[in-house]
């Protein structure tokens, strides 16, 4: 589980994280170091790519597969994945309130959505 908070300037956002991990390498202070390097580094192309490099040195295992948290533009979402890390539900309030409720396949086409102007 994890727990992240985010802030720049006005641009605010925290959440939570629930990850399912299956590693085949071992969890060593180096290889902790490294993923601390980069989750120190601003959000952007270059911590994007340095994500990437990362995961692809220490492949699988872990993902996300549940989210709770706000956003920047103050809405707040719920969502769940299956075991490959596709969303498959997605509860989300809106910054004026509006409630959205969607169920998605593993592709991410919205099956069905639940809202404020569906009956």
């Amino acid at each position: 589980m994890v727990l992240e908070s985010y802030s720049d300037g006005d641009l605010h956002t925290t959440y939570y994280v629930l990850n399912d991990d299956s590693t085949p390498w071992a969890f060593t202070p180096e290889v902790v170091t490294e993923f601390q390097r980069v989750k120190a580094m601003p959000p952007g192309p270059g911590r994007t790519a340095a994500s990437k490099a990362l995961h692809a040195k220490y492949p699988g295992g872990i993902v996300e597969r549940g989210y709770f948290g706000s956003a920047p533009d103050k809405s707040v979402s719920l969502v769940l994945k299956d075991q490959q890390g596709h969303e498959r539900l997605v509860a989300r309030v809106a910054p004026d309130g509006t409630p959205v409720l969607q169920f998605l396949d593993a592709s991410g086409r919205v099956l069905r959505a639940i809202g404020a102007d569906t009956k």
